[in-house]
């Protein structure tokens, strides 16, 4: 494990100018002869890091007391949930077409699960304008233009996320699965420009972690360290990282004092009850949230949905639901459904209430 420490340091202590003098630059002819052996080595290389990071973290204190194996007993049980149709799995898409007050949005939410050995539906679909008063004045028209759109793109995402959550809690499923976090960043943000919507969102996540009963599964995650540790494991390991609080208190951010006081008081409540975790079943780790008192029951959970889609390794009810998004609720088929409106309403005049950002390129 030295060698690895050291090169790691050597690469944080190397000057800009040393650091472009270590890449070897040759012809493309010259390069194409020798990659294979160079990238074979190199692959050699990455596997001894991982064994050596294996072994280093497995030594650090506490380490094995985190790190749990599927039972493949307790696998089966949740295999028969997910087949009897007592489990969901639940996604969300939106679009937007930028118009002259704001944006239009279309947000969409579907919720699948098993039931009679096949793949069922739902689909949710709401669409909205935050500025949709008559035409007055256009000095006040551009002022709430100003307001909406710093915050709508942003504030459109949290109400995707907030229905997601929403109508997951209120499915009637044993289980449900939400992709993403189980509570959103966007739910501890302050000031989206419409009143209420922190304190609606803290309440809604105090909802899910009293049900307990609602996983968040995330496809990719910005916290390298996390996503590190699931470099070493194995497949039908999971690992407990630790509680979700110390995580909300560092991710805190353009809070006034009152709000800051809101996400403090959520964060004292709820957050020693929320757990993170991470698990690998096929090539990628995912990182996962659940109530801490149901943390073993959700890894397995989701891990005996994610042996349905071993390739990938994520559970295969928010994969489904994520390409059923894609599919029924394309956002380039939403915006050609509004140049095509345009283009009938006004002839080739509408072309020029396009969206002159989409044409440029």
């Amino acid at each position: 494990m030295v060698n690895v420490i050291f090169l790691f340091a050597v690469l944080l202590s190397m000057e800009f100018r040393e650091l472009v003098g270590r890449f070897r630059w040759r012809s493309f002819e010259d390069y194409l002869g020798e990659e294979d052996s160079v990238l074979a080595e190199d692959v050699r290389f990455f596997r001894r890091v991982r064994g050596e990071l294996r072994r280093f973290v497995e030594g650090l204190r506490g380490f094995r007391d985190r790190l749990r194996r599927i039972d493949l007993g307790r696998v089966d049980v949740f295999r028969s949930l997910l087949y009897e149709g007592r489990v969901c799995g639940v996604d969300g898409t939106i679009a937007v077409y930028p118009t002259p007050i704001g944006v239009k949005c279309r947000i969409g939410v579907i919720a699948v699960n098993y039931a009679g050995g096949r793949l069922e539906k739902v689909v949710y679909v709401s669409d909205a304008n935050l500025i949709d008063e008559e035409l007055r004045r256009v000095d006040e028209l551009l002022s709430s233009l100003e307001r909406v759109v710093r915050f709508s793109r942003l504030l459109y995402r949290t109400v995707m996320l907030y229905e997601e959550r929403r109508i997951a809690l209120e499915r009637d499923e044993d289980w449900r699965i939400v992709h993403g976090p189980l509570i959103p960043l966007e739910f501890r943000l302050g000031r989206l420009g419409v009143e209420g919507v922190l304190e609606a969102c803290l309440e809604l996540g105090a909802k899910l972690i009293d049900d307990g009963h609602v996983i968040g599964v995330l496809s990719s995650t910005n916290r390298l360290r996390i996503a590190s540790l699931g470099y070493i494991l194995n497949p039908g390991e999971y690992l407990y990282v630790g509680e979700l609080g110390r995580i909300m208190e560092a991710e805190k951010r353009r809070l006034t004092a009152e709000e800051e006081s809101l996400v403090d008081d959520f964060i004292s409540k709820y957050g020693s009850k929320v757990a993170l975790g991470i698990y690998r079943v096929g090539a990628r780790s995912f990182v996962f949230e659940a109530r801490k008192d149901f943390f073993d029951d959700a890894a397995h959970l989701i891990i005996a949905d994610s042996l349905n889609n071993r390739f990938k390794g994520f559970p295969l009810l928010l994969d489904y639901a994520d390409s059923m998004c894609r599919t029924l609720l394309n956002s380039s088929d939403f915006e050609r459904k509004i140049e095509n409106m345009y283009l009938i309403e006004e002839g080739e005049e509408g072309l020029l209430s396009f969206d002159e950002r989409r044409l440029r390129g």
